[in-house]
């Protein structure tokens, strides 16, 4: 099987995770921190044919009722640019508290870098879905 991607999509950082080939597990991978979309768009590209993936999942920030907001409607669109940019087939995924968990892990295992809250919310929204998936 094919590695999944996982994009936890933000203005200025944007966290990635990936899957196990199997697809049971996801792993924090890094945070892009990136002034032109483009840049991120090259860098998501190499890693999904360094890494063989077949699937992008893009966390869908809806508020807590399950509304869209003006952070989902960017999202919805940064996910539409993507579509352009790279040959692959990208799902929206709720991902209402994801960045609430990876605080709060970061804190439980004694961890103060909060440049990694994105990967791991990345991972989070992965997990999820793989789990959803299974």
């Amino acid at each position: 099987m094919s590695k999944i991607l996982g994009l936890d999509y933000g203005k200025r950082r944007t966290g990635i995770a990936i899957s196990d080939p199997a697809r049971e597990l996801a792993f924090p991978r890094k945070t892009l921190s990136f002034r032109k979309e483009g840049t991120l768009f090259k860098e998501i590209k190499k890693l999904c044919e360094e890494e063989a993936v077949e699937k992008i999942i893009v966390g869908l920030p809806l508020n807590m009722q399950g509304h869209y907001t003006k952070q989902t409607e960017s999202t919805e669109a940064f996910a539409n640019r993507l579509k352009g940019a790279i040959d692959l087939p990208i799902e929206l995924f709720d991902e209402r508290l994801s960045t609430l968990q990876a605080e709060k892990a970061l804190i439980e295992k004694g961890l103060k870098k909060y440049s990694e809250i994105d990967e791991i919310a990345a991972q989070m929204v992965l997990q999820a879905w793989l789990d959803r998936s299974a």
